[in-house]
């Protein structure tokens, strides 16, 4: 959920898809230009599985324009997020 920075109201919400949950989330710099991106790992839960077998890299971005960039990946696995320096 993207939220105006006076007044706290939603300005654009983004949803999940059914079962499934998010896993990892970074904001980080990417690209030439250094433009902040939000990134989101989801695994999709099913009830009778004991490990998630699907999941999405979700890459969001909001520009000045109020625009929103999505970028989707589905993986044939649950995303984990390590960061290593």
């Amino acid at each position: 959920m993207i939220l105006d920075e006076k007044c706290f109201s939603p300005k654009w919400t983004f949803f999940l898809e059914k079962n499934e949950v998010g896993t990892a989330v970074v904001s980080t710099q990417l690209g030439a230009e250094n433009e902040l991106f939000i990134v989101l790992g989801t695994a999709t839960v099913l009830p009778d599985e004991h490990e998630s077998k699907k999941g999405r890299i979700i890459v969001l971005r909001w520009t000045s324009s109020q625009k929103v960039i999505i970028i989707l990946a589905t993986i044939n696995y649950s995303v984990i997020f390590s960061w290593k320096k």
